[in-house]
C-alpha cells in the first residue's frame, strides 16, 4: 500500500458515514460480489481491522 492509498483509506475510516467512504469500504466488505453485504462480511472486515490495532498496541 502506498502513502496516496493509506491516506484514502485513513481518510474513509475516520469519516464512515460519508458517501464517499461508503462508496470506497463497499467493493471491499463485497466478498463474493453480489451487490449487497452481508452482517458476516461486515463482521469479517471489523474484526480483522480490530486484531491488527491490537496487534499493533492501539
Amino acid at each position: 500500500m502506498d502513502l496516496t492509498a493509506f491516506a484514502d483509506f485513513v481518510l474513509a475510516w475516520d469519516h464512515r458515514s460519508h458517501p464517499a467512504a461508503i462508496k470506497y469500504f463497499f467493493p471491499v466488505l463485497d466478498l463474493k460480489n453480489q451487490g449487497f453485504v452481508t452482517p458476516a462480511e461486515i463482521y469479517t472486515f471489523s474484526n480483522e481491522i480490530h486484531v491488527m490495532w491490537v496487534n499493533m498496541g492501539e
